[in-house]
């Protein structure tokens, strides 16, 4: 890879500027914090640059007197220049400045030193910069530079005045003095040129800072002669370096970069990068003589300055991540910066892989990571070499695999660290293979000459290949119906380990125990799922041994070795108090390890792996007090984290979740690990974090807010890249010549609604097309209106549910108590349910016309105009309490009604108890033993509630059932009705009371009836509480 070539950046500056054209309407103070009645020119500080010129002159002198043969005295005096080129201060002077006449000239402190003026606080004061030198020194002598980038400022200065106030013309700058320095400057020249003919000067380094947003390069402490006055360091304003790369800051956040102002000021970004210690800049003047007839004397300076910058990486400081305390910035956007600036350094692209292979249509389309756009970067399984396809196909597997199968399962198998040969055996897979892994979500990259290794997701840098991950398995997603499981099982089949067995055991660090290995493949299933795999591995590999897990409470075998031997321990016993060989032998006695090793597969569900969750954990250690003795407080563990399975299959692991399935999943030790579903992630892609979890390579992308940054934009190469690894998906659409699957074929049938569905429906069909922004005959309520895909599709579910049967999905409601989904209800039913919904909505509207009348009452007394306002607001309230009254009239009805309902329900349940009690008596007569357990067992099987326990009396005796639950329920509903019913009819008559005490004495008697009333009613409601 070349070299980058060094960035030159040309720039003219006016000499002429005032400070205000840099900086409008701001006020400068010096070290002392006085305010700066005039400040000196900003674009350059003539006096400094003079006292450089002459310092270097000086150096040239001393070194034209000394013995140039001189080996000792050479480098010495080669060691002085330096010294003195770079240094803070300067001896006596061969050389004279010409100074300017000064005259009008104010400054603080102004005081002449050979016929210059020197202002001390001319230019605002600017703390000094730590110098790259100082910088080396704290870094420690074991650090080492890699230069990694170059730039340089080319600076030219005019004389010429622009129009406006904020730049100085001819006759104000002779007055300020500013023609004299022009001048002497210009004389200081062309004594250079027509001296010694130099057309470059070296006048050593700089610092760059900032001033209220500009750059300012700073030197050090001058002196204007020998015991003159200290000249101000500011040497001149120099431009913004844009970054190289090109980027614009509104690109920045798809690469999980802060925009801030490191990123506006490319100077100010590697200033960033060296306040963590892993760069350094170093910095160089230089000043170009122009020739005589490149420049026009009138209006031009005749030299051009050069500001020369070396951005170089510090060895070994680089390849560690950026310590939270080095930084002044948050660390995330410190990460940002590194991330941006290795890039640049190493000449790769910051948001494209120069080893990605996607080429997928909307790739370049601006946006995070989306389902589609995960689906879409899978690819299928690669061909399988030559010869190898029939030995794909296992003896033992009854089907026959069609073609894309077989290269499903060799990629499996590849997965698994294995390769299949023409010849059927099953080798290790090679070295060179082996490798592919390394290179994953790091790049190769060459700065300054030395090649490194990058990973943009981390921003991490290290000077070595990283190490394969050594984490087995993948993602089988597949479409729906190409026959996963069948892949699944030829894989077991094509790859057993019979040479693994209990006896060799290991850590497991995330298990926390020693774990036994074993050949057993695990299958995880959703409990729906279960059997259909047992079915499905007896009917095509009936070979293959299963065992099915229902949770470590039902293990027959014991779990432990110590139980184990235990066990063994109570049959020697036996057989020698019997003096007889034991019923089973003692050998049959087998530890749980064991005993599933005997097995090729073990079928659990993710239920069970939620109550295993209780027993897997490594119990907390807890501190103990010495010189007491502890018991074995030691519990069991889960036996799915007792031993090493060869390998996990999670079958639709999108149901996996989070929470205990997750961190159960997490514990279980094993070699490989496959993700089984069509649809990995179907919610949303930020899930796919907890397939890899289980894969166990998170690790490889990093922490959390590495993932978030995984999923932006400009990483979409490198996420293609990273699931394209882990994960295959074949398509029917892909794979329809090889497909024997039957013609699909729709048959659409009508129905013909009853008038309680077409109610239903009619219903529904009304609220679906609002909510489609559409009337009641289909047409578009606003102009401009656009379908929604997702809403549509929930309405045509919705209707289609409702053609099978009205309850489905309709008449219950968010938050609706009343609603039960446990079983499907009969038209009478249903009806009856609609009856209640709608007489509830009908409760609800007239309660609301109440509450409204009260408002309206309230707001008419506010109407001032209305000189009979009062008695219309009495009017009001007498029309509410009517209403009012009524309501409560009904909903009183209602709950007579409803605790008929319960009476008989009751009288139900007690017959249906007795008869069941009866029973159970008959039965246990003749088992003598069964006495004591009569109750309990009465209890067991009794489906109702009468043990007095309830908090109201209402409720004894009501079946312990959904009928009797839906009962309470309403029964609790209609109460609550009531008492909203008594709380309004109590606010109207608090409110008449005030209106018959506005309306006079002559009312006074029914103001008292109203407020003996509310009170009343006030007492009432609370003893209800």
């Amino acid at each position: 890879m070349d070299p980058i070539k060094p960035l030159v950046i040309p720039h003219t500056e006016s000499l002429r500027r005032k400070p205000d054209y840099y900086w409008p309407g701001t006020q400068h103070y010096d070290q002392y914090g006085r305010l700066l009645d005039l400040m000196s020119r900003p674009a350059l500080n003539l006096h400094a640059l003079m006292t450089l010129i002459n310092n270097h002159r000086e150096v040239e002198c001393r070194l034209n007197q000394d013995d140039p043969e001189d080996d000792h005295h050479t480098s010495t005096e080669v060691g002085v220049k330096r010294r003195l080129a770079t240094s803070a201060t300067s001896s006596t002077s061969h050389t004279s400045i010409r100074g300017g006449r000064g005259k009008h000239r104010k400054v603080l402190d102004e005081h002449a030193h050979n016929g210059v003026i020197v202002g001390r606080s001319a230019y605002p004061f600017i703390p000094h910069q730590p110098n790259a030198s100082a910088l080396a020194c704290t870094l420690g002598p074991s650090c080492s530079f890699l230069p990694a980038f170059h730039w340089s400022v080319d600076i030219s200065f005019v004389r010429q005045a622009e129009i406006g106030d904020d730049h100085v013309d001819d006759a104000s700058a002779e007055t300020l003095g500013w023609l004299q320095e022009e001048e002497d400057v210009i004389s200081l020249v062309k004594s250079l040129r027509e001296g010694a003919g130099a057309t470059v000067m070296n006048l050593g380094s700089f610092y760059s800072t900032q001033y209220r947003g500009h750059n300012v390069a700073i030197t050090g402490d001058l002196r204007s002669g020998e015991g003159g006055p200290t000249v101000d360091p500011w040497l001149f304003l120099f431009p913004k370096v844009e970054w190289p790369d090109g980027l614009h800051s509104e690109e920045l956040h798809n690469y999980g970069i802060q925009n801030s102002n490191i990123h506006a000021d490319f100077l100010l970004g590697c200033r960033a990068l060296q306040e963590t210690g892993h760069a350094r800049i170093d910095t160089n003047l230089e000043m170009h003589v122009l020739p005589q007839g490149s420049y026009d004397p009138a209006l031009d300076m005749p030299f051009r300055l050069r500001a020369k910058f070396s951005l170089s990486l510090v060895v070994p400081n680089v390849y560690e991540p950026i310590p939270a305390d080095r930084s002044r910035r948050p660390l995330g956007a410190s990460e940002g910066l590194r991330r941006r600036m290795t890039a640049l350094l190493g000449d790769v692209p910051l948001g494209r892989s120069l080893s990605s292979k996607l080429s997928m249509p909307g790739h370049d389309d601006v946006g995070d990571v989306t389902i589609p756009f995960f689906f879409g970067v899978l690819r299928p399984a690669p061909q399988v070499a030559s010869g190898v396809d029939d030995a794909m196909q296992p003896d033992a597997l009854n089907p026959t695999l069609l073609p894309f199968q077989r290269r499903t399962v060799a990629w499996m198998l590849n997965r698994e660290g294995k390769d299949m040969m023409p010849n059927g055996k099953v080798v290790p897979r090679s070295q060179s293979s082996s490798s592919e892994d390394t290179l994953l979500l790091w790049e190769k990259i060459v700065i300054g000459g030395k090649e490194l290794f990058f990973n943009r997701l981390s921003s991490m840098v290290r000077p070595d290949p990283p190490e394969p991950h050594s984490a087995l398995g993948g993602i089988l997603a597949e479409e729906p119906g190409l026959g996963k499981t069948i892949e699944c099982i030829a894989l077991m089949l094509l790859n057993p380990a019979p040479e693994r067995n209990p006896t060799q055991k290991r850590w497991d660090p995330e298990a926390k125990l020693y774990v036994k290995e074993i050949k057993t493949t695990l299958v995880i299933t959703p409990p729906s799922l279960a059997q259909q795999w047992v079915d499905e591995l007896s009917a095509h590999a009936p070979s293959l041994k299963v065992l099915v897990y229902d949770g470590w409470s039902k293990v027959k075998v014991p779990i432990t070795e110590a139980a184990a031997e235990e066990e063994r321990e109570k049959r020697r016993a036996t057989a020698s108090r019997n003096n007889r060989r034991a019923k089973g032998s003692e050998d049959d006695v087998l530890d749980w390890c064991t005993y599933v090793n005997q097995f090729d597969v073990c079928v659990t569900t993710y239920n069970i792996l939620r109550l295993d969750m209780v027993v897997a954990r490594a119990p907390p250690k807890r501190p103990r007090r010495q010189d007491v003795t502890y018991s074995n407080l030691e519990r069991p563990r889960s036996p799915l984290v007792m031993c090493e399975w060869y390998r996990v299959i999670m079958d639709e692991v999108q149901m996996m979740g989070a929470g205990k399935s997750e961190e159960m999943v997490s514990l279980v030790p094993r070699l490989s690990s496959f993700a089984v579903s069509g649809t990995p992630a179907k919610a949303q892609v930020a899930d796919l974090i907890r397939v890899l979890r289980f894969l166990r390579v998170d690790d490889a992308v990093g922490s959390t807010q590495a993932w978030q940054l995984f999923l932006k934009h400009g990483f979409k190469d490198q996420f293609a890249a990273f699931f394209q690894h882990y994960a295959v998906r074949t398509l029917k659409s892909a794979v329809n010549d090889e497909l024997t699957i039957p013609q699909q074929r729709r048959y659409l049938v009508g129905i013909d609604l009853g008038p309680v569905e077409r109610q239903v429906y009619d219903q529904v069909l009304e609220e679906s097309l609002a909510e489609l922004g559409l009337d009641a005959r289909g047409v578009a309520t606003y102009e401009g209106w656009q379908s929604d895909a997702g809403v549509l599709r929930n309405v045509l579910r919705r209707l289609r549910g409702i053609c099978t049967h009205p309850q489905v999905g309709q008449l219950q409601r968010q938050g609706d108590k009343l609603a039960k989904t446990s079983a499907l209800k009969s038209m009478s039913e249903v009806l009856e349910a609609l009856r209640d919904q709608h007489w509830r909505c009908l409760m609800d509207d007239r309660k609301a016309k109440i509450q409204s009348l009260v408002r309206l009452a309230q707001l008419q007394q506010h109407c001032q105009d209305d000189r009979v306002r009062y008695q219309q607001a009495l009017n009001h309230l007498l029309a509410a309490e009517n209403e009012v009254n009524e309501l409560i009239t009904e909903v009183q009805a209602a709950i007579a009604q409803h605790h008929q309902k319960g009476e008989a329900l009751k009288k139900a349940a007690q017959a249906l108890r007795e008869s069941r009690k009866q029973n159970l008596v008959d039965q246990s007569q003749p088992l003598a033993s069964h006495k004591g357990k009569e109750k309990e067992v009465g209890r067991e099987l009794s489906p109702f509630s009468d043990d007095g326990d309830e908090d109201e009396v209402e409720d004894r005796g009501l079946p312990n059932n959904p009928a009797g639950e839906e009962h309470r329920t309403k029964r609790h509903g209609l109460q609550q009705r009531l008492r909203e019913c008594w709380m309004i009819l109590h606010r109207v008559k608090f409110l008449q009371g005030d209106v018959y005490h506005v309306l006079g004495p002559s009312l006074s008697e029914q103001e008292n009836t109203c407020y003996t009333a509310a009170e009343t009613l006030r007492r009432d409601l609370l003893k209800c509480r």
